[in-house]
């Protein structure tokens, strides 16, 4: 919703300023989960461009992540886990010089993925508790 304008008179002419009102991260639901997906989406696509020593023990993982990324299910443990695992492996581990930046990229992902996963969830379950102590769904 964009706010109505202001005006300032500014000679024979007028100017108009907008001044936009910041939104809260739960009117972004829905654009912080898609923002979690593109980051995953990214990442997966990221793999084969790291270390084959650095992506072997994380290969299922990644394929884990990839499912539930074709699914749109990034809310749940069966994303987060393989994601947080992969995400942990990846940070822990020194690539070759020819393969850091994929590998930064790739890390950086997966942790935005997994951070926006777990924000809209505690959003959603912030919201549910708010309803169920007013009465709603009891």
């Amino acid at each position: 919703m964009i706010p109505e304008p202001s005006t300032f008179a500014s000679g024979s002419s007028h100017r108009v300023a907008l001044f936009p009102q910041p939104t809260s991260d739960f009117e972004r639901l829905e654009d912080m989960l898609a923002d979690a997906i593109s980051a995953a989406r990214d990442a997966v696509q990221h793999a084969a461009l790291i270390d084959y020593e650095l992506y072997k023990p994380i290969q299922a993982l990644m394929k884990d992540v990839e499912k539930q990324v074709d699914l749109g299910r990034l809310l749940t443990d069966d994303f987060r886990r393989p994601c947080g695992a992969a995400w942990s492996s990846l940070s822990q581990s020194r690539p070759s010089a020819d393969a850091a930046a994929a590998h930064e990229h790739m890390t950086d992902r997966l942790a935005t993925a997994l951070r926006l996963s777990h924000r809209v969830n505690d959003l959603l379950a912030a919201e549910r508790d708010i309803g169920w102590r007013r009465g709603v769904g009891r």
